[in-house]
């Protein structure tokens, strides 16, 4: 049986070739760890990425992740099998999730703040061959096609120009929103900033003697009314009604 077949549903079908990311909770170090996932084994690569942020940030994370060395933490499906809480051995690692200090949507999926150029326009999969999406092979096709003269050929490449012109599309789009919330967040953060700084300077602003004379003042107020209410007569009409 494959590391895939017995790992379904969590590693994806290029698994054996795929570079592949996680985090594990260390309890021997007690905390977290970033991890690559080779040959069926978690290796700590923290020595070289404290956190998943600076592995994405990288220049090229998929490069860097495969580059990346440690030590081997043990088959990823024993760090599975002790991921639930109901079940699980504290002083074995366990997996966490993901993301650490990057920026992430409602629904809890992360997205990259920007992409390269060769993600853009030369998108590949994980076997270095062009995808749909590659907008340079889609353009070499046509070219070629074009120079053949076969029209066969030369609908085919204007699909995949069409496929790769909707990707770009999708991106711009995507990128258009995020932007927008972003600005959205940030307007609100500064408002809500200012009010902060507003508060802060009412309370820097504050007149400390005043404020003890009018406290020392409202407890004297408070202690008189006491009194006088402790000298009040208790007696009422019914005390003088004849008994018997």
């Amino acid at each position: 049986m494959s590391l895939h077949d017995s790992m379904l549903p969590v590693l994806p079908d290029d698994a054996s070739v795929a570079a592949l990311a996680g985090r594990v909770w260390r309890p021997d170090l007690a905390g977290p760890a970033v991890v690559a996932i080779r040959d069926g084994a978690a290796v700590d690569i923290s020595r070289s990425f404290a956190t998943m942020r600076d592995l994405c940030e990288a220049a090229d994370p998929s490069a860097a992740l495969r580059a990346a060395d440690g030590p081997s933490l043990g088959p990823l499906a024993a760090i599975l099998a002790n991921t639930p809480p109901e079940r699980r051995d504290a002083m074995r690692p366990w997996l966490l999730a993901p993301v650490d200090l990057q920026a992430i949507k409602a629904c809890g999926v992360t997205f990259p703040i920007s992409m390269t150029a060769q993600e853009l326009f030369d998108n590949s999969d994980a076997n270095g061959n062009p995808t749909p999406q590659n907008a340079f092979a889609a353009l070499n096709n046509l070219q070629l096609a074009l120079a053949s003269g076969d029209s066969a050929s030369i609908s085919t490449a204007l699909g995949d120009v069409q496929s790769a012109s909707t990707f770009l599309n999708q991106q711009l789009a995507f990128y258009g929103t995020a932007q927008n919330r972003i600005t959205s967040a940030l307007d609100l953060a500064q408002k809500f900033q200012l009010q902060d700084q507003t508060n802060l300077s009412n309370l820097q602003d504050t007149n400390a003697p005043a404020v003890a004379l009018q406290l020392t003042q409202d407890s004297t107020d408070l202690s008189a009314a006491m009194s006088a209410q402790a000298r009040m007569p208790t007696t009422s009409l019914f005390d003088y009604l004849p008994v018997g």
